[in-house]
């Protein structure tokens, strides 16, 4: 996975930044959200820098984990509390699954095909 930001990198602008708005007021997941927007910002960061495709591939293969992990993680939340918008919840996560998943795939057979602005701008679409 791509590596957190070190201290001298805090000065720069994130590509995404964390905002209060986000917050859905559960300690956890606003946790698990806003490592997804440091993953989002690092990789942003290693791509302006020329990420290698191999360090671009790490990358979506964290994202990937993170999906499977956090997803579990929400869903199994929204049951215990009986949120009423589960089953639409887990559709969209099957929905974004499916296309990280179609994205990992294609990195690792195909590297070259992947566009990292492509990717940034999935990513962002994601998150906003």
């Amino acid at each position: 996975m791509v590596s957190s930001k070190s201290s001298s990198q805090s000065s720069t602008v994130n590509f995404f930044p964390w905002k209060k708005k986000y917050s859905v007021g559960v300690r956890l997941i606003d946790t698990d959200h806003k490592n997804l927007f440091e993953i989002i910002n690092t990789l942003h960061d290693g791509i302006q820098r020329g990420l290698s495709t191999s360090q671009i591939g790490i990358a979506i293969a964290g994202l990937a984990r993170y999906v499977d992990e956090h997803f579990e993680r929400e869903e199994d939340l929204m049951r215990e509390y009986c949120y009423p918008g589960l089953p639409k919840h887990q559709e969209s996560h099957r929905d974004l699954i499916r296309k990280v998943y179609a994205i990992r795939k294609i990195q690792i057979s195909q590297p070259a095909k992947i566009d990292p602005n492509k990717l940034m701008s999935f990513l962002k679409d994601w998150l906003g």
